[in-house]
């Protein structure tokens, strides 16, 4: 198995603290199978809705093998800086079999999330206008992830 992303760090910061293989090895279990990043991909589904796949992956890059929650909300900026200022014209929620909302932050802007078992959550956004958000994502403790804007093709 390749070492990636935040294991990397986690093991030169350990190397250059010194720390003997036991505290390398311990801080490594500490970050495996945590979730680490998500990927955010968009496409057409029924008339007038936008099907976006979050998908969260752990330090090596691999899909979460356990629900794991997350705040998952709609931005006007490139940056994911700040919820958008236009509201869907239908409903903002969780596909059906595709995850599980917890809580609704901002109602049509921002969700509390579960995803299913293999990392998933698939949020449906029913919009006539097929308004150009950007799909953002949080995962505690991790940055902003800011999936490619939304464009008239992406609703069906």
């Amino acid at each position: 198995m390749a070492i990636s992303g935040d294991t990397k760090k986690y093991l030169r910061a350990g190397l250059a603290n010194n720390f003997c293989a036991d505290e390398v090895i311990e801080s490594l279990d500490q970050v495996h199978g945590q979730p680490a990043s998500v990927t955010i991909a968009a496409a057409a589904g029924g008339s007038n809705v936008c099907e976006v796949t979050f998908t969260v992956k752990d330090v090596n890059g691999a899909a979460m093998t356990v629900p794991t929650l997350l705040t998952v909300f709609l931005s006007d900026a490139a940056t994911g800086v700040g919820l958008t200022g236009t509201s869907a014209s239908g409903t903002v929620q969780a596909k059906a079999s595709s995850g599980t909302d917890f809580s609704t932050l901002v109602s049509k802007k921002a969700l509390r999330v579960q995803t299913k078992a293999d990392g998933t959550y698939i949020l449906e956004i029913t919009d006539t206008a097929k308004t150009t958000f950007y799909p953002c994502a949080y995962i505690d403790g991790r940055k902003v992830t800011v999936g490619t804007q939304l464009v008239t093709g992406n609703y069906g």
